[in-house]
């Protein structure tokens, strides 16, 4: 396997030589920022008492975030600008000659904000200092994106997890979190306003945002971030995509030593039982439960030389014991589910270290270099559920998972800035260590939905990076072309692979399934497979934003890609038996998918109603291209991981495959043909092997905003928004050998019930027809799928947010807000779920049946704290969701070609889970120790009010239909404490 991909980074060297060239080219042209997205920046007017405007007034900042001051002086029209500037806490000083010396303090400047600071100023001599101090602003007067911007004092308050992504997520009006996310290595749930998918992500500017459409391995640790930013619509033309936007800035030393020391607890005895009557009555026994929670840190930075280099550092570790709900423990071996229920209970064991460190090197006042480094590693037993059997489980191991930069930022007066940025995120992980199945056959039952034996993953190795290569200029023209410009200048360069290998493992390649004890259908894998493949991304942007007077501004930007798939040329060895009928020693060629190249313009205005920087009207359009992802590509590699579907009859009725019991041709017809399809694995509607098709286009969402913004008093906003979205160009997945059209021979079956036995009182006395092609295409000759663009998949979102925020002073803070989204789309992806296959709604008539989204969701939040006398606090998070939709389904039967179907049987949203509500509670104790010594003392307590809400059932008809699934976790008290120095 090493010399396999040695050999695909070898072919890299041509063209990153010529990336290497071309960026050196761009760093010679300009002065020195690649984390453009969480710059900040202060702008304003400086008059005297009767509003005259005041050229040549010196204007200078300080900060602790600084490493020495930055200064300007105002223009003939008394305007000035200081940006960019590192998020924190200034100190401004206005002076001029015949005046009094104006001092500003405690303006905090958040990630990604430009504050408009005006000025007054008073006859008076040098000598005589002003110092006034008020509420940083919370309306940006340029900006015209939806962001929420956290910061450390914001995320040290809410009782959270403190789990990466998780934690920013659960504070972002619009946005539909993962709930409960209280283990370390929950994965986040990137999405808002109705669409999921395309997220981006960037760790002090390293962009970390997968090549996968899942976005699997964004372990992060969040306890590492000073402030955060959460853009959930209206990205500048530096974000490629639509999806939520996250960036996060890590903290730095200073020229005083500072840290931390941290650890939680919480363990069984601090948790409440949530089982009610009626979740009994729906045969819950014994729900989730931790046995364990803990989290230890620590940090420190400071000096190496004043002014010139500092240093921080971190380390955590993160554990959690949480047993499943409903699920048991016992000895193999398992000979089918009814003795599930024995034994002790399952649990999930989680653990997480995270190592984190960053350098600041001041090299003159002109030049600085920084360097970061957050590390992961994690170790999980899961996977064992209710309906999969505890021998069923694996370990999940992510080894050391690097993310790193080295960055030169280098400033040239006041005007232009640059950076220019290698770095790169890495996530390796899989199904390592003990098959503790010892070898047994995978196995599942299609109806009842219980597995056992060996897990069917077992073995499988993820390995996924992306490397950066991002140059950034701003340049700042004042009186030019009719206004003021700040110009923003950058291009990205990303090198990406996203591949998932599969290695030989004790347990047969293959999976038996069964339906309702009877012998079904065997999967068999195509055991062992290393996939090639890379995606190479070049985006560049100009993006202007131009103040026309004191009260318009336009923001436009455009964005050009060019957007490179390509599989690389490999050869592969036979498959184990019997997957080496299907997958045969072979070598495949180069494979290269239609290169996307695209503009993507920006449009959005801001105006500033009343002109003093409070009553802002925001609105515009922009347009997104979506970027490639690694499944894409995937679906004409013929060596990813696959499935190939065979009907399998056990003749001998001993529950195993022997050989002669299946046919494995396949190009077979007629009688005694077996083979049904080649899918990816964990899709059955993904077919496999596809080509390429040279006629597709590239998708893109167009979106529509209007804002209001109001400043309601000093540091208290609020911000109402209409949005909608249109997808256009999207895809569908169609077979070309067997096109829509050859699907013409109806089978028709009664609605089986949800007891899924016909003639029973259940029935609801209803036919579903579904569509099979002639026998006459049958088999792996006639299956080529390929991507297609299909305007009936043109997807609609139309959304309405409300928020407010109340920023920490006077003893209290607040964040409010309620989103609600009307989803239109016609075809959803019916091929989710699976291990590394597109997602998208296969072109068939079978995937048209009950396909159509016209839900509505809708969320509110309530956070805020509270601070007592005594330096006692008080905080709480508060949200309620819409629960979701939920459609009974069935298996079909009588076919030929498709002998069996699994089908929605009624409409998407015939169905709906009772609404969410949680709230987590905090009361906190400070203890200052003298000068900037404190400890913390504090207890959380998630889920307050014990809810046991049922989030999830069995949708498929049968034994187990209306089973609950899943449930709100209990109530937990956790205990922590902090000593910061």
């Amino acid at each position: 396997m090493d010399s396999r991909f040695g050999g695909r980074r070898r072919r890299r060297i041509g063209l990153g030589g010529a990336v290497a060239v071309f960026f050196g080219v761009l760093a010679i042209a300009g002065r020195a920022s690649a984390g453009q997205e969480t710059n900040a920046g202060v702008i304003g007017t400086v008059t005297d008492q009767s509003q005259g405007v005041m050229p040549g007034v010196t204007v200078t900042v300080t900060s602790s975030a600084l490493q020495g001051s930055r200064d300007t002086v105002t223009d003939e029209q008394g305007r000035y600008r200081v940006s960019p500037l590192p998020v924190g806490s200034y100190t401004m000083v206005f002076t001029l000659s015949g005046f009094r010396t104006l001092r500003r303090e405690d303006v905090r400047l958040t990630a990604g904000l430009t504050a408009r600071i005006d000025i007054a100023l008073t006859i008076g001599g040098l000598e005589e200092t002003v110092t006034v101090s008020g509420a940083s602003p919370v309306v940006d007067v340029t900006s015209t994106d939806a962001a929420t911007t956290l910061t450390r004092e914001t995320l040290d308050v809410i009782p959270t997890a403190r789990t990466g992504y998780n934690a920013l997520l659960a504070q972002a009006p619009g946005v539909r979190d993962t709930l409960q996310a209280l283990s370390p290595t929950s994965s986040p749930n990137f999405r808002a306003f109705g669409q999921s998918n395309q997220a981006y992500q960037a760790i002090d500017g390293v962009v970390t945002s997968s090549p996968l459409l899942s976005q699997t391995g964004q372990y992060i640790d969040g306890t590492a971030f000073e402030e955060a930013v959460i853009s959930t619509l209206g990205h500048e033309a530096s974000v490629p995509t639509r999806g939520i936007m996250i960036s996060t800035v890590i903290k730095s030393g200073g020229n005083d030593f500072h840290g931390q020391g941290f650890v939680g607890y919480a363990n069984q005895s601090l948790q409440s039982n949530n089982l009610t009557p009626e979740l009994e009555a729906r045969g819950v026994g014994e729900p989730d439960h931790l046995e364990l929670k803990d989290d230890w840190n620590g940090d420190v930075g400071g000096r190496l030389i004043r002014d010139r280099l500092w240093f921080w550092v971190q380390g955590r570790w993160q554990r959690d014991k949480t047993l499943t709900q409903d699920c048991f423990q016992r000895e193999a071996p398992f000979t089918g589910p009814a003795l599930q229920a024995s034994g002790e209970q399952c649990y999930e064991w989680q653990r997480a270290y995270y190592q984190t460190t960053k350098e600041t090197w001041k090299i003159n006042n002109a030049n600085t270099l920084n360097g970061m480094l957050m590390s992961t590693m994690r170790r999980d037993n899961e996977g064992a559920t209710q309906f999969v059997a505890w021998e069923r489980r694996r370990k999940q191991w992510n080894t050391f998972s690097p993310t790193y930069k080295v960055e030169w930022q280098s400033l040239q007066g006041n005007s232009r800035t640059m950076s220019l940025m290698f770095g790169a995120w890495n996530n390796s992980s899989g199904g390592w260590g003990d098959e503790f199945a010892d070898g047994a056959t995978p196995k599942r039952d299609r109806i009842t939905g219980y597995s056992w034996g060996t897990r069917p993953d077992m073995g499988e190795r993820q390995g996924v990076f992306r490397k950066n290569v991002r140059w950034g200029l701003d340049w700042y023209k004042p009186d030019w072309l009719g206004g003021s410009h700040a110009f923003k200048i950058g291009a990205d360069y990303f090198d990406s692979e996203g591949n998932r290998a599969r290695v030989n493992r004790k347990a047969p390649t293959y999976e038996l399934v069964f339906a309702n004890g009877v012998a079904d259908t065997i999967a068999v894998q195509n055991t062992p497979v290393f996939p090639t493949g890379r995606i190479r991304y070049l985006g560049t942007y100009v993006q202007d934003t131009w103040t026309v007077g004191k009260k318009l501004t336009l923001n436009v930007g455009i964005r050009y890609a060019h957007d490179d798939g390509k599989v690389t040329e490999v050869c592969r060895e036979a498959a184990n038996a019997p997957g080496d009928v299907a997958n045969p020693a072979q070598c495949f060629p180069d494979i290269q998918f239609p290169i996307y190249q695209s503009l993507a313009p920006r449009l959005r205005f801001a105006y500033d109603i009343t002109g003093d920087g409070r009553t802002l009207l925001k609105a515009g359009w922009g347009r997104y291209q979506k970027g490639r992802w690694f499944e894409e590509i995937n679906t004409a590699n013929r060596n990813v991981i696959n499935t190939t579907i065979y009907t399998w009859r056990d003749l001998n009725r001993n529950t195993e495959y022997d050989p002669g019991e299946v046919n494995l041709n396949t190009n077979c017809s007629g009688a005694g043909c077996d083979f049904q399809s080649t899918t990816f694995t964990g899709q059955g509607a993904a077919l496999a092997n596809g080509i390429v098709n040279p006629d597709e286009k590239q998708a893109y969402t167009d979106e529509y905003m209007a804002q209001f913004e109001r400043e309601l008093r000093p540091g208290f906003g609020l911000r109402l928004t209409g949005i909608q979205s249109r997808v256009l160009n999207w895809y569908r997945y169609e077979n070309s050998l067997r096109p829509y059209e050859t699907y013409t021979i109806p089978i028709t079956n009664t609605d089986p019930g949800p007891d899924n036995t016909r003639g029973t009182a259940d029935d609801p006395g209803r036919s579903i027809t579904y569509y099979e092609y002639p026998v006459a295409l049958r088999g792996n000759a006639f299956q080529a799928p390929w991507i297609v663009n299909d305007e009936k998949a043109n997807k609609k979102y139309t959304s309405f947010e409300i928020a407010a925020s109340k920023r920490l002073a006077n003893r209290w803070s607040l964040q409010a807000s309620y989103s609600f989204t009307r989803l239109d789309d016609p075809l959803p992806d019916n091929t989710a779920g699976g291990t590394g296959a597109f997602n998208a709604n296969t072109r068939d008539p079978n995937a048209e049946i009950f396909a159509a989204d016209e839900t509505k969701e809708w969320q509110a939040r309530l956070s805020g704290s509270y601070t007592l006398p005594w330096d006692l606090q008080l905080s709480a998070n508060y949200q309620a969701r819409s629960g979701a939709y939920w459609a009974r389904t069935a298996v079909f039967r009588g076919g030929v070609t498709i002998p069996s179907i699994t089908l929605r049987v009624e409409p998407r949203d015939a169905n709906q889970y009772s609404t969410v509500q949680l709230t987590d509670f905090r009361v906190e104790k400070r203890l200052m120790l003298g000068g900037a010594k404190s400890l913390a003392l504090r207890l959380n307590v998630f889920n307050l009010f014990n809810a046991s809400t049922i989030t999830g059932i069995t949708v498929a008809s049968g034994s187990s239909f209306n089973r609950v699934r899943a449930i709100t976790r209990g109530r937990l008290a956790e205990f922590n404490a902090a000593y910061r120095f």
